[in-house]
């Protein structure tokens, strides 16, 4: 892993975190211990731990419909993939879910996953992302992580511009909130900025984030990001 880390920021200059473990699940969860440029390895004695510290909305395919109908089948307290797998036995499962939804969620709270990863080479991403974690933030304070994520993008995009020859028509403005105690997960879009200089891309980004954010109601946050997409050739 230290190895691929090391290739990718001598060739693409970009720095990136790592999660060794048993399945594809795990590793990517235990990548978020790594960040922002590091790795970090998860041993099976130490995968119930893991668990019970893992917020459902955290794993993979659980941040969203299907990670809220599990959520809704567990008391409010109760909001891991430990809570899955102390309170929700298999037959309750996939009696709501289905059988195969139902048996991938009984896995999956207990580190299984026999998903392989599969080799994207020559295939270009949908998508370039910046995103941040963070305790309930709002503005202004949340100002300064808007410019940092929105220039973090465009330096992105940037660098995929100049390897692939294309650039994005939209962004995808994401974030997360907790009213009340539970999450709420929400997007809007808007059109990429086109200006030549990267300031006021990024500054363009910054104020209509903020304005869209404002027109919505909306005031504290526990995650925001950008998310560039719908690519043309140029």
């Amino acid at each position: 892993a230290l190895t691929v880390r090391r290739a990718v920021f001598e060739t693409l200059g970009f720095t990136l975190s790592a999660g060794i473990s048993t399945s594809k699940l795990v590793s990517k969860l235990a990548a978020s211990y790594g960040k922002p440029n590091g790795q970090a390895v998860v041993f099976p004695s130490a995968m119930e731990k893991l668990m019970e510290n893992t917020q459902i909305r955290k794993a993979r395919l659980l941040g969203g419909k299907l990670g809220k109908r599990v959520q809704s089948f567990l008391p409010e307290t109760e909001t891991t993939l430990g809570s899955i797998a102390r309170l929700l036995p298999l037959d309750q499962l996939v009696k709501a879910l289905g059988g195969e939804s139902g048996r991938w969620v009984f896995d999956a709270c207990r580190g299984i996953d026999t998903e392989e990863v599969k080799a994207t080479l020559k295939v270009l991403p949908k998508s370039i992302t910046a995103f941040k974690s963070f305790p309930k933030v709002s503005y202004p304070e949340l100002e300064k992580w808007t410019k940092l994520l929105a220039r973090d993008v465009m330096k992105r995009v940037e660098s995929d511009n100049e390897r692939n020859n294309r650039i994005p028509r939209t962004i995808t403005v994401g974030y997360t909130m907790v009213p009340g105690g539970s999450w709420i997960g929400r997007t809007f879009r808007l059109p990429f900025p086109t200006d030549k200089d990267l300031n006021s891309r990024v500054q363009k980004l910054v104020d209509k984030t903020r304005k869209g954010l404002t027109e919505r109601g909306h005031s504290s946050f526990i995650r925001l990001g950008f998310s560039a997409v719908d690519f043309l050739d140029r």
